[in-house]
């Protein structure tokens, strides 16, 4: 077995940490463009069911207003055709 001594041990003590501490900023710098990321995508969905919400608005109102003009014109026609002349 191969003994080491003090400051061997301290040499590569030393060298695991450096190691370890460059590894653990490329995973710290990882996670921050992860997370700016994230957050561009939360704002894009953001924007995207904001306008979903008020599409949705509009085609109700207008098919409302279609439905209601439709509906009189039938309502009319059979009015007429059942004697209401």
């Amino acid at each position: 077995m191969s003994e080491f001594t003090r400051e061997e041990f301290n040499a590569r003590s030393t060298a695991l940490e450096r190691s370890l501490d460059r590894h653990a900023d490329r995973i710290v710098e990882r996670l921050d463009q992860i997370n700016g990321r994230l957050r561009d995508t939360e704002t894009r969905v953001a924007v995207l069911e904001d306008r979903d919400s008020r599409d949705v608005a509009t085609a109700r109102n207008v098919s409302s207003r279609w439905g209601g003009g439709i509906a009189a014109i039938v309502s009319g026609a059979v009015s007429y055709f059942l004697g209401g002349r």
